[in-house]
């Protein structure tokens, strides 16, 4: 570990200088000619000098025991190669690739980011796209999930010092954070300093973080187990230590390697899907059979873990590769921007509401059901659908949706899906549509049926793993089985 020990010169030399100048004096308070007096005025002041020389050396190792303790720092291991190493150019960079970045609307506070982490010209316009939804968002604490590329060991290195420098500064360390960490998984949250000293995926998130947050503190975490079960371990401590607070996670992780541009394209497309289940078990299946293609699997497999927890919901800001923004199409690196936004409304990082509780009130299911009619009235009269213009957070959300269509009491149509990665308002637009238009089982509904038409909508909260029939409950829950 790069540590640093300072100390200004001019304390320094105050110290020292007081010290030498009681030994020096030390003995014309006892001595005399070539003989030592021992008076007892000269014993007085012999034991006099000794205590002041004590305690003037107790104080310089007090100062300087505690200036060590406040002085280790994570030194920059990337800058000059991965990014600018001079703070004025690096900072006209990170502002470049924000401006062009799009910000995108979401159903929520972002909680989690998915973020590349190769040098700047190539993923630093795919990660502004993830940071640019936190800028100017006030976090009591960011904890920053990366791994190891150089060292193993099992556990998870939780850095032990006070600080991480780049050139923008020195970002503190959350320490209480880090120490209910280990508090909650002491041999899980391990001090591993060879595990920090060179590694650069979590080292190039921070200056984005400095440039998008204020009054940052962080706590730095390196995976060097990327397996599941330390995943399972990882969400765990996190899920318990960071419910009911302001964070946000940053997770770390560049898509396929070296693939020619197009199997690139293919390869990331199908790992951003299997993130956008929000599923670690599909994940983990996605890592067996290499579906899900990234060198960060275990931050990955971790953030599965807490989207499930918290019940995020994801969206994906922006996907590109090295071949799009500054490499040869040969043989690329994939990237990928993925927003998780907690729609709870609250505060910090909470859990769900209970299943049996309603994800909407009354207004909204109101709002819902006359967005389904007025689509399928403009859409079967004109052949447009209307203009909308939705601001509930919780239309905002991203959730399954079946829109069931009656005529006179009998089934006309019924279409849905169990996930929807867009807006709840966006969906029920889409299936409404597909009920009437699109069930194999019936012919389109034409505009003179609409005032016979009934319009249902099933608002489904997100899909959860369970051990057993027995935690069903009939006329609440649905149910999707897969085999295999």
């Amino acid at each position: 570990m790069n540590t640093v020990w300072r100390m200004s010169r001019r304390t320094f030399l105050k110290f020292l200088g007081t010290v030498l100048a009681l030994a020096v004096s030390v003995p014309f308070f006892f001595r005399k000619g070539n003989k030592v007096s021992i008076t007892t005025r000269g014993l007085m002041k012999a034991r006099f000098a000794r205590r002041i020389l004590c305690v003037a050396a107790a104080l310089l190792l007090c100062g300087t025991a505690a200036f060590a303790a406040s002085a280790v720092v994570r030194q920059p291991a990337v800058a000059g190669t991965f990014y600018p190493a001079d703070p004025a150019q690096l900072r006209a960079m990170i502002t470049t690739y924000l401006n062009h970045a799009e910000k995108r609307p979401l159903p929520g506070t972002v909680r989690m980011l998915l973020v590349p982490h190769a040098g700047y010209p190539y993923s630093g316009p795919v990660a502004a796209y993830g940071f640019k939804e936190i800028e100017q968002v006030p976090y009591d604490t960011v904890v920053v999930l990366a791994f190891s590329h150089h060292v193993y060991h099992p556990g998870i290195s939780i850095f032990d010092g006070d600080a991480y420098r780049t050139p923008l500064g020195d970002i503190p360390i959350d320490t209480a954070t880090a120490a209910a960490l280990k508090k909650e998984d002491p041999s899980l949250f391990i001090n591993f300093p060879p595990a920090h000293q060179k590694e650069h995926s979590l080292e190039v998130e921070l200056p984005f973080l400095q440039m998008t947050q204020k009054n940052l503190k962080i706590v730095p975490l390196v995976m060097c187990d990327m397996s599941p079960d330390t995943a399972k371990r990882c969400a765990a401590a996190l899920g318990d230590v960071l419910r009911g607070k302001n964070a946000l996670i940053v997770v770390s992780s560049d898509l396929s390697h070296y693939h020619p541009y197009a199997e690139a394209v293919k390869r990331d497309e199908q790992t951003v899907q299997l993130i956008e289940t929000l599923s670690f078990a599909a994940c983990k299946r996605g890592i067996a059979d290499g579906t899900l293609d990234a060198c960060g699997k275990g931050p990955i497999l971790t953030a599965m873990l807490l989207a499930e927890k918290f019940h995020l919901a994801s969206t994906v800001l922006k996907y590109a590769n090295s071949g799009d923004t500054a490499g040869d199409k040969r043989a690329v690196v994939g990237y990928a921007a993925i927003a998780f936004t907690d729609t709870t409304k609250e505060d910090g990082m909470t859990n769900p509401p209970k299943q049996s509780e309603s994800l909407l009130s009354q207004e909204e299911k109101k709002e819902l059901l006359h967005i389904a009619r007025a689509t399928l009235t403009d859409y079967l009269t004109t052949g447009s659908k209307p203009h909308l213009n939705v601001s509930s957070p919780a239309l905002q959300a991203h959730n399954g949706v079946f829109v069931t269509l009656h005529e006179n009491g009998a089934l006309r149509g019924c279409i849905g899906c169990f996930t929807s990665n867009r807006p709840l308002f966006e969906t029920v637009e889409e299936f409404a549509l597909n009920a009437a238009l699109h069930d194999p089982r019936f012919p389109p509904v034409r505009a003179d049926e609409l005032k016979a038409i009934d319009i249902e909508i099933s608002v489904l909260s997100p899909m959860k793993r369970i051990a057993s029939a027995d935690e069903l409950v009939l006329g609440r829950d649905g149910v999707l089985i897969r085999k295999g």
